[in-house]
């Protein structure tokens, strides 16, 4: 029998049973092409081709080559069935491993689907889920939400019996509530909120605020007890020395145009029914040396004008709104309305820059109001800015 095999090769023959016992390095599919070593090669093999088992002389563990020659080689794993064609379902090559149906343990608490793109975690209390656009870690089951029939990117999911929390890319949510949404929202909340705080300095009679205008006046007796109103009374019948007034308040220190988000004053009109007859505001900024003046003692000078016909014996707050996110000011039992710029003259008069300091602020009425037409109770002045509000209460003449 020797004889009639190659050189350098023996028999080796199965068990009864079909076992095969097969000692050195296995090959197969050679094709009569270069053989192997019996030692596991570490350069190239050449135009050699066939599968090999080695075992590793350190560990024992097994050593399987593809020897390709010039194709690309790898493995290739199958799957049939007597109602099932061949499947592959695994292959690995030096490039890739490709596995196109799902990897678990045993338990089923690990399980990565390839063909659905999902991966789910699971222990004895609840599953998590990630998902973004083409791989999704699903929980419980279910499969992301999607925003606009587009999957967010990435995606993680938490849910329990009664509510969901996900985090995506751009959004944090708990029960369906954004909490970046809601941080954003408490932030203006609480901006709000700060420019809501108040703190109030009182007023009193002094020549240092009536300055170039008329003085106040005590509310008439009567006109107190009818309307329970009080604060500084004017009321132009003055036929000479003046018919109006120009009543100042100082802006604080460093206060720049760009520091004022609103202004309101808050007044009990008696007579007046005119828009030309009810109290304005005109901001004064200071002089400097950089850009021109636009007067001799003001920068720039913007003036603020009701819009509206007032009623007689109402109770009005008129406001304007430097941005549209300041609230509304307090306007306890009166009308509110806003003010706006002023279309007499030239409106602001100078730059008024953001930049420009405050000197003062002044509620003032019109020259050209018709004698006695002007009649009101001014009661407060509010300066609204990102630190509070500051209100200045005109208190009664004794």
């Amino acid at each position: 029998m020797s004889g009639l095999l190659p050189a350098d090769t023996v028999l080796q023959l199965s068990t009864p049973t079909g076992d095969i016992t097969h000692n050195g390095v296995l090959g197969s599919n050679f094709s009569g092409t270069p053989l192997l070593s019996n030692t596991f090669p570490t350069t190239s093999t050449g135009t050699s081709l066939g599968h090999y088992h080695y075992t590793d002389s350190t560990t024992k563990s097994l050593k399987f080559l593809n020897a390709s020659g010039t194709g690309d080689g790898g493995h290739q794993f199958f799957h049939s069935s007597s109602t099932q064609s061949p499947l592959k379902v695994l292959e690995s090559n030096r490039t890739a491993t490709t596995i196109d149906t799902q990897l678990k343990n045993t338990s089923s608490k690990v399980i990565l689907n390839m063909v659905s793109n999902d991966l789910t975690l699971t222990d004895d209390l609840f599953q998590s889920s990630v998902n973004c656009e083409a791989f999704r870690f699903k929980y419980n089951g279910a499969v992301n939400t999607q925003i606009n029939n587009s999957p967010e990117n990435p995606n993680v999911t938490f849910t329990s019996a009664t509510t969901t929390s996900q985090l995506s890319a751009s959004d944090l949510t708990f029960g369906g509530v954004s909490l970046p949404t809601r941080v954003t929202t408490a932030e203006s909340d609480i901006d709000i909120l700060t420019i809501k705080q108040t703190n109030a300095l009182q007023v009193y009679n002094s020549s240092a605020v009536y300055a170039d205008g008329r003085p106040p006046l005590a509310v008439p007796t009567t006109i107190g007890n009818s309307f329970g109103q009080f604060g500084w009374y004017f009321k132009n019948s003055f036929t000479s020395g003046g018919n109006k007034i120009n009543w100042y308040q100082v802006g604080d220190i460093g206060m720049r145009v760009s520091d004022v988000l609103g202004l309101y004053m808050r007044y009990f009109n008696l007579g007046s029914t005119g828009v030309n007859d009810i109290p304005f505001i005109a901001i004064y900024t200071k002089t400097d040396t950089v850009t021109p003046n636009a007067a001799s003692w003001y920068k720039s000078r913007l003036v603020l004008v009701p819009n509206f016909i007032p009623t007689i014996n109402t109770s009005y707050t008129t406001q304007y709104k430097f941005i549209s996110t300041t609230p509304d000011a307090s306007h306890y039992n009166s009308t509110l309305n806003q003010m706006i710029y002023s279309t007499v003259g030239t409106n602001p008069n100078g730059a008024f820059a953001p930049t420009e300091l405050i000197n003062f602020f002044s509620i003032s009425t019109s020259s050209s109001s018709a004698v006695d037409a002007s009649e009101f109770i001014f009661q407060k002045l509010g300066i609204q800015t990102l630190q509070g509000t500051q209100e200045f209460i005109f208190q009664s003449l004794v």
